[in-house]
């Protein structure tokens, strides 16, 4: 049978049970002083013990989450934000302050009030006394409107860096790599695996380049890759080219057998003077692709049109004139060849004429020759011989004639 406890053991056991409501009251003090000191700060605080319990907030954490006081003191953290939120984005960091570190980190977060806004959580240790850390002071601050100008920078330092890149390709690379080397470009701008360049030839027809693929770092040609555009023609790919945007799918394309698997896609249009006269592809990107995969895409595509434009305006210009070029080598040589047809067939009618005045000079020399010994014979037979018309007229006679008829 227990013994009745001594008068001394009462008395320290008093002692104890005065010195915890010492203490007891000595933290309530406190809490209601850091009460009274965070409700007249402007921004959201909170004071949250080793159990993840809120014990203080001011009015501006209430604000925030769109509650009364009474709803969130004595609520769990993960009550309040979620409990994945927590658990994931959250205790890590109140555990080590918990554990006596100083903690500031940024993240984005949704709240009922400001909505989804990027915050620096600061999480300071409360102490009890020099050894004993009872919770943890909580303040957030809202910097959404300097992340966003910090990223809207980030983005136009990084599209300005692709711009000078693009530029450089266009006034250095021979033609035939140009456009495998702006793949290569938009490949790497949207983190993508593989992609495929095309643009209008002479023709006015849009062609395309094989398609370029990273594998271990190193950029590879893929020519089992064409099975896939006949599907995106009919679907996403000519809907890009019709409404003249940007269009991404997060979906696998079927292809043909053995062809290339394309995971996920993304195409622009390249439009010059609302005209299109180009196009990118990009695919297999390791993470989804979003919308500002798509602004920074036609960015590019923007900023590659006039020069494109003005490329295959040089090209075409340069096919005309050795088209032109060409015509007229073919007519050079055709007339040539007409001239020299023509200057044989004078030769050789030349060489004719000559042939027959000098035959015709011949008959004209043995005709006089005739002539003058028909004279002769005419003049000297001793005979009777005369010449007379188809009327028997008598035109001439031979000189016997007159002698023999005095």
């Amino acid at each position: 049978m227990t013994g009745k406890p001594s008068y001394a053991e009462l008395a320290r056991r008093v002692k104890e049970l005065e010195h915890e409501s010492n203490l007891r009251k000595q933290a309530e003090d406190t809490l209601r002083k850091y009460e009274l000191i965070i409700s007249t700060i402007e921004y959201p605080m909170s004071f949250v013990d080793q159990r993840y319990v809120y014990q203080a907030v001011n009015d501006a954490y209430l604000s925030i989450f769109q509650k009364k006081r009474e709803e969130i003191i004595g609520q769990s953290v993960a009550d309040l934000v979620g409990q994945e939120v927590f658990e994931q984005r959250v205790k890590g960091f109140l555990d080590r302050s918990l554990s006596g570190e100083e903690i500031h980190f940024e993240d984005w977060f949704d709240y009922p009030s400001w909505g989804h806004r990027y915050v620096r959580v600061s999480y300071y240790p409360f102490y009890e006394d020099e050894h004993t850390i009872t919770g943890v002071a909580a303040s957030t601050y809202d910097i959404t409107e300097h992340k966003l100008a910090e990223q809207e920078q980030h983005r136009t330092t990084h599209e300005l860096l692709i711009r000078n890149r693009i530029d450089q390709i266009f006034l250095t690379v021979p033609d035939d790599e140009v456009y495998g080397e702006i793949v290569q470009v938009v490949m790497d701008a949207i983190a993508s695996i593989c992609g495929i360049f095309g643009h209008l030839d002479h023709t006015g027809d849009m062609v395309y380049t094989s398609m370029i693929c990273q594998n271990q770092g190193q950029y590879q040609i893929i020519d089992n890759n064409m099975g896939f555009l006949q599907e995106m023609r009919d679907g996403v790919w000519g809907r890009a080219l019709k409404e003249k945007r940007a269009l991404y799918s997060n979906q696998p394309l079927r292809g043909r057998e053995g062809d290339f698997p394309i995971s996920k896609y993304m195409i622009a249009p390249i439009v010059f003077q609302d005209e299109v006269v180009g196009s990118f592809l990009v695919a297999n990107k390791q993470t989804a692709y979003e919308d500002s995969d798509q602004s920074l895409l036609e960015s590019i595509a923007n900023r590659i049109a006039p020069i494109l434009n003005a490329r295959l305006q040089r090209n075409r210009e340069e096919m005309e004139r050795k088209q032109a070029e060409e015509a007229l080598r073919l007519a050079h040589d055709e007339l040539e060849m007409q001239v020299e047809k023509r200057t044989f067939e004078l030769i050789q009618t030349n060489k004719q004429l000559k042939k027959e005045i000098e035959e015709r000079k011949q008959a004209e020399k043995a005709l006089k020759q005739s002539e003058k010994e028909f004279r002769s014979l005419f003049e000297n037979i001793q005979d009777i011989f005369y010449r007379t018309t188809l009327d028997g007229e008598i035109v001439k006679v031979s000189p016997y004639v007159e002698k023999a008829t005095g």
